[in-house]
């Protein structure tokens, strides 16, 4: 066992100890001895968002082959919207991939990840989004037929979405410089260019087909009147029988025909397809199928005469399928008019939000990848995406410190299984590096927390800002110490750097005798790249009070610098920003607050960090209680652990997460 260092009580060192990672972790009862998320992996996980990055930037900017492929109406789009254009054919692009792969993975099964048949960088682009919605992508990869070929690879090789990754040595790989060989599987495949911004040239419109009569339609992409199919208003006449295709309709057909799908049968039961999306899955259970047909029963009984239809079908069922989206009207209003749907809103309404369109995903995929483009660009902007950014052993602590933060955030998801935590970006980065690996994560969950903890995509952003203050206070209560600290003004050219400064001002505190109440830590910001934004008048008057709060708490920190209380910089901080502060924070601190007891993230020694039972992270000489985020107050006003001068703990004084610069957050 690893001895805690020696110390002076009343002569703290100058300097920190000798960094040494974490060697163990507590989830709740369990203890491991390795780390769920490893180094290469968080590594290899920022050079793909660089690529993605760079993508981006291509394809907003026009630059490179962009000008050259691009037609004449996408270029005349603001960039963002034509970043969005992009998103949809690079998710018919991921479609078509999906339809080809095998039904059954063959024996060896690496050869479909060997540089001749990894898939371009925009297809990755869409998977990588598609993972990070895991409940939704476990249950497609046992639903969707397309997708059992990766649910068994995933369960077969957990690390297979990295596999192609390290065989290509850099992510860029992915596209530029592709073998000959490589071009041509793929092109056989899907019939489409390898090149994704090539692509753009040929790929202009999306098939449809017509939910009342069958035919299928060619919709533009885009059109000058805004109804292409990657446009907002997307509407197109079917030609056959004058109906206009818009998404609705498309949705509600492809949900008639998975309710039309005989699934009465004892011997159907153990056939996932069919059985809606969003119904088979528990945070306990792979696969509920006693609960996926009681779903499905809920459904049919709001449309008696289709109930009986039902209960006589044989396999799927063309004709009732057509009668179903016909007794819909071709529009979800009126299956919400009905009583069974008022009686049983929540559970049904869960169900269709699955269905967004013709395509089988019960993840609507262009929206996910947009919603993680700005977790993209918070990485890329603050460096931690810049190759060579974590070369050296110094700038890789950080990594390390991540990683611990993120065992942490587990102990306290399985220390209350009810809550909603929020984690902050460097969390975030390991919490999405796990769920990469699909069906090790799900294992992981379930041993460790007792259940399956899904990473929400969609949230409203007042429900974030109000979990957040949450997870600050459940954080500061189980850990001893504060969520995060936030070091925007420190100047240095490389994480470690930076990192080596904050832990010289942590040593200052420490000397002060009031190791976690820092006024200088205040003003971050959580990840809050999924927030959304719902309108309505219940929501606009809740985010109407959060921003009211905050400004309170602007005026309060301004009265504070004032009389001298707060630092002019520290308050200047909080409103510099919007993007969180990433790098993380190894606290260090000499004898003074030390306890010995339970609650602290990092053991052996320091201020804050307990040493005894509740602890996250064992062996290491920090504790995980730095790191990005949002939690603010300043000094007098409390903020997550404590402002210095004022009430403790979070939100102590009047303070709260988020006070001075803080704001919603993310999941």
């Amino acid at each position: 066992m690893v001895q805690p260092p020696s110390y002076d009580a009343t002569k703290p060192s100058d300097e920190p100890p000798a960094y040494q990672p974490p060697t163990t972790f507590l989830i709740g009862a369990h203890k491991l001895d390795g780390s769920l998320v490893q180094i290469k992996d968080l590594k290899l996980h920022l050079a793909l968002l660089h690529a993605f990055a760079e993508l981006r930037t291509q394809v907003e900017n026009q630059t490179g082959d962009a000008a050259t492929y691009f037609p004449q109406e996408a270029q005349q789009l603001s960039p963002e919207r034509r970043w969005t254009w992009f998103v949809h054919l690079a998710v018919e692009r991921f479609e078509r991939w999906t339809r080809h792969l095998p039904r059954t993975p063959p024996k060896g099964a690496d050869s479909l990840w060997d540089e001749s048949n990894a898939p371009p960088l925009d297809v990755w682009l869409v998977w990588h989004a598609y993972l990070l919605n895991p409940r939704c992508y476990a249950e497609d990869a046992q639903r969707v037929p397309d997708l059992v070929c990766l649910g068994e690879l995933h369960a077969r090789s957990p690390g297979i979405f990295f596999s192609a990754l390290e065989q290509l040595g850099d992510p860029a790989a992915l596209t530029k410089g592709a073998s000959p060989e490589r071009r041509e599987t793929w092109h056989r495949k899907t019939g489409l260019p390898f090149d994704p911004i090539g692509c753009t040239s040929v790929l202009t419109s999306q098939s449809v087909e017509c939910p009342k009569c069958g035919r299928v339609s060619e919709a533009p992409y885009i059109t000058a009147e805004g109804t292409g199919f990657a446009q907002q208003q997307f509407s197109i006449v079917c030609k056959q029988d004058g109906f206009a295709i818009n998404r609705e309709g498309l949705a509600v057909a492809r949900f008639s025909k998975d309710l039309a799908s005989d699934h009465l049968p004892a011997e159907k039961l153990g056939d996932p397809s069919r059985f809606l999306a969003n119904s088979l899955r528990t945070p306990t259970k792979d696969l509920d199928y006693r609960r996926a047909k009681l779903i499905k029963d809920v459904f049919l009984s709001a449309m008696p005469a289709i109930h009986e239809r039902v209960k006589k079908a044989t396999g799927a069922d063309a004709g009732l399928a057509y009668a179903i989206v016909r007794e819909l009207g071709w529009q979800w209003q009126r299956l919400q008019g009905t009583a069974v749907y008022k009686t049983r809103t929540r559970l049904m309404s869960r169900v269709l939000m699955a269905y967004n369109d013709q395509r089988p995903f019960s993840v609507e995929l262009v929206g996910a990848v947009l919603r993680q483009g700005s977790f993209v660009t918070k990485m890329s902007d603050l460096g931690w995406t810049t190759p060579g950014c974590f070369d050296t052993l110094e700038d890789e602590r950080a990594l390390h410190h991540a990683s611990a933060r993120y065992h942490a955030f587990l102990d306290l998801m399985a220390s209350s299984p009810d809550a909603f935590f929020v984690p902050t970006l460097d969390i975030d980065l390991a919490w999405h590096t796990h769920q990469l690996f699909a069906a090790k994560y799900n294992s992981d969950c379930l041993r460790l927390i007792g259940r399956f903890v899904d990473h929400d995509d969609k949230v409203e952003e007042v429900h974030l800002a109000d979990a957040f203050d949450v997870t600050c206070r459940a954080w500061n209560a189980r850990f001893g110490v504060q969520y995060m600290h936030c070091g925007c003004p420190l100047p240095g050219a490389t994480v470690g750097q930076r990192l080596s400064r904050l832990i010289q001002r942590a040593t200052h505190h420490a000397h002060s005798g009031s190791a976690l109440r820092s006024s200088e830590d205040a003003a971050t910001h959580p990840s809050d790249h999924n927030g959304i934004y719902v309108p309505g008048a219940t929501t606009d008057a809740a985010l109407a009070e959060h921003t009211a709060k905050l400004a309170k708490r602007r005026e309060r920190d301004l009265k504070l610098v004032q009389k001298g209380k707060m630092a002019r910089e520290d308050y200047d901080r909080g409103g510099m920003h919007g993007a969180a502060f990433l790098y993380p924070v190894p606290i260090w601190y000499a004898a003074a607050g030390c306890a010995v007891g339970a609650g602290g993230v990092g053991t052996w020694g320091y201020a804050g960090c307990s040493v005894g039972g509740g602890a996250a992270c064992t062996g290491g000489g920090f504790s995980c209680g730095g790191g990005a985020g949002a939690c603010g107050g300043g000094a007098g006003g409390g903020g997550c652990g404590g402002g210095g001068g004022g009430g403790g703990g979070c939100g102590g004084g009047g303070g709260g997460c988020g006070g001075g610069g803080g704001g919603g957050g993310g999941s």
